[in-house]
């Protein structure tokens, strides 16, 4: 009985870890789709907000955030540089 509880809340965590990385990659995802729409001239600062982001959650000690907002960061520098 207590195996197959563990057993539920394993599949559970697997589960829910397993959605926050395709969350996290679908941001990724959006932030590069933003930037081609957008104007050279404004990629960077949209690139530099998401840093600036980060620098904030991590201040406030939010390390989930702040990693969450570097991704999304370098994927929007990523689509910014020339052939990304």
């Amino acid at each position: 009985m207590e195996t197959e509880r563990i057993d539920r809340l394993e599949q559970a965590l697997t589960t829910a870890l397993e959605r926050l990385a395709a969350v996290e990659q679908a941001l990724g995802v959006m932030a590069m789709a933003l930037m081609t729409e957008l104007p050279p001239t404004q990629q960077a600062g949209f690139a530099e907000t998401f840093a600036r982001m980060a620098q904030f959650a991590q201040r406030g000690g939010e390390l989930a955030s702040e990693t969450l907002l570097t991704e999304i960061h370098r994927a929007a520098v990523m689509a910014a540089a020339p052939g990304g």
